[in-house]
């Protein structure tokens, strides 16, 4: 196994799977303290866990459940799709 394979392995056996309530949680913590985090094996900045915020607080309780239940990669391609959707108005 190369070091890049191993590299890969060991970042995503770091990656554990958040409840919803834990990955809002996790963004919210993100954009307090100014700081990146790993969230289930993807690196978070400020930027992105603020956009991703500022949609969710933005949607019915319904909604934000269903967004927040995917992993955080989906969420933020979920997140810049309707921000995209939303510019097309």
């Amino acid at each position: 196994m190369n070091e890049f394979n191993k590299l890969f392995e060991s970042i995503m056996s770091e990656a554990k799977k958040l409840t919803p309530e834990q990955r809002i949680e996790a963004l919210r913590r993100i954009v307090a303290d100014g700081q990146y985090e790993r969230i289930e094996g993807s690196i978070v900045d400020g930027t992105t866990a603020q956009t991703v915020l500022q949609v969710y607080d933005k949607l019915p309780s319904h909604l934000q459940l269903k967004l927040s239940s995917h992993p955080m990669t989906k969420m933020v391609d979920l997140t810049w799709k309707i921000i995209n959707k939303s510019k097309g108005k």
